[in-house]
């Protein structure tokens, strides 16, 4: 019988033009990780403002070009973005803004049986 999802969140405050990212670990064997949404924001308008999300550091790039101060949000309904492979994690950057800009950076994720076990 399949386990109920499981219903995890992460956020990170960045130090000022310093990277922020959350790792989100990779599941055991007959698991997959299910990203939900990613939120960010940004104290001022940023200079190279970029949001990437990726599976085991090279694969399945996502990358949003982010321009403006504020918050933004993403959301993955459905079947939201899975992990593709066992032991792959999602890592999820948003970059330094440029001097004096602080990041914060949210996920909400869920880990469930893989139904391929």
């Amino acid at each position: 019988m399949a386990r109920a999802p499981m219903r995890q969140e992460g956020s990170v405050v960045g130090a000022a033009n310093a990277n922020v990212v959350i790792t989100i670990a990779a599941p055991a064997a007959s698991m997959k990780q299910i990203l939900r949404a990613v939120g960010w924001s940004y104290n001022d308008d940023p200079t190279g403002g970029r949001l990437t999300i990726h599976e085991n550091t090279t694969e399945r790039v996502w990358d949003w070009d982010i321009t403006a101060s504020g918050p933004g949000f993403l959301s993955f309904p459905d079947n939201g973005w899975e992990t593709g492979q066992p032991n792959h994690n999602i890592v999820i950057t948003l970059y330094a803004g440029g001097q004096g800009v602080t990041g914060k950076l949210i996920a909400i994720w869920e880990t469930e049986q893989d139904p391929a076990y």
